[in-house]
């Protein structure tokens, strides 16, 4: 799933919509809740693939631990009626395990009447980790294997350990792409919020850190 770069009009107006979510987040109200668990056997791979939403991933266990919460507005009928359509649909295939969120509107849209999904999962930190997204935020911490990331617009916030990593790689259309401690030591280009590259291979370890953001912010630390 690809979504194409937005452009700098879009950009200006996720940041309106941003400063009017606070007001539409206290009458949110929690219309679906779920959790799951799969065990991961020979699995080497998580892919995710949510369209809108929020997805965090952390470290720990040897299991793949999945708690799905859905949030409309409370005064939207029409959005309590789409998250009933929504079904986190896990699959299997070779060494790669799937969780697809299905049954999403194709507009990528966020609203009143739009559910927002908010997918909190706990894996192993040797599994490597895919995730595609369209419109959202996104958190990966602890894992020790490969991230890679495609968003098209939100904010990736990775924090891997750093002894695990052999090279990070950013791109950012329309945005901010920001590694550290190691700033120093990698490459970067554009020109202020255009075209943010960062690359670094400097890294003793064997894991490789992609994250490519169409509109929004990327940032990569490196935990000691």
């Amino acid at each position: 799933m690809r979504y194409p770069r937005p452009t700098t009009s879009i950009a200006a107006l996720l940041l309106l919509a941003g400063l009017a979510a606070p007001a539409l987040a206290s009458r949110d109200v929690v219309v679906r809740s779920e959790s799951k668990t799969f065990n991961v056997e020979d699995a080497h791979r998580l892919k995710v693939d949510v369209s809108v939403g929020e997805v965090h991933v952390q470290a720990g266990g040897d299991r793949i631990e999945v708690q799905l919460e859905v949030t409309c507005n409370a005064s939207s009928t029409r959005c309590r009626e789409r998250a009933q359509n929504l079904q986190l649909e896990p699959t299997r295939s070779g060494d790669d395990v799937s969780l697809k969120m299905r049954g999403y509107d194709r507009d990528g849209k966020r609203g009143i009447n739009h559910p927002q999904v908010d997918l909190h999962l706990t894996i192993p930190a040797a599994l490597a980790v895919v995730v595609d997204m369209g419109v959202g935020e996104l958190e990966v911490a602890g894992i020790e294997s490969d991230v890679t990331v495609d968003l098209g617009v939100g904010e990736a916030r990775i924090d891997v350990p750093e002894r695990a990593v052999k090279s990070v790689s950013l791109d950012v259309g329309v945005g901010e792409a920001h590694l550290s401690p190691r700033q120093e030591e990698s490459h970067r280009s554009g020109f202020l919020f255009l075209g943010n590259e960062v690359d670094w291979r400097e890294g003793t370890g064997r894991s490789r850190v992609a994250v490519d953001v169409g509109v929004g912010e990327a940032h990569v630390r490196l935990v000691p």
